[in-house]
């Protein structure tokens, strides 16, 4: 099982990163790309397995499934943000930190 907690992608003269809150950094990845998909990991694992529970179990007549948890996995994967992200997480780009690492946050969190 995955490291469950808020996934963040930050960068710093060494590269960019994957923290987790009360865990701290997980990885280090070689560019912004694959930092933001390394970060969604949690939010797509979630939205996958809710689809493929929904197909099990069968949808009832005139019952949709709702991808959009899918979407905003995959916008977050592909390193962007849907608004509604934004405004429930109150992100904001901060520049340095606490401990003078020069890290940059350039990504929401996400909730694993």
């Amino acid at each position: 099982m995955y490291t469950k907690g808020e996934w963040k992608v930050s960068h710093n003269k060494h590269g960019w990163h994957c923290d987790v809150d009360g865990v701290g950094r997980v990885c280090m990845i070689d560019t912004e790309a694959n930092a933001n998909l390394i970060a969604a990991t949690p939010d797509l694992y979630k939205a996958l397995k809710n689809i493929v529970e929904r197909h099990e179990r069968g949808l009832a007549l005139g019952e949709e499934l709702d991808l959009e948890p899918a979407r905003k996995a995959i916008t977050r994967a592909e390193g962007g943000q849907d608004v509604q992200s934004n405004q429930e997480n109150n992100v904001q780009k901060e520049t340095g930190s606490s401990d003078n690492t020069g890290e940059e946050r350039v990504q929401a969190s996400t909730h694993g």
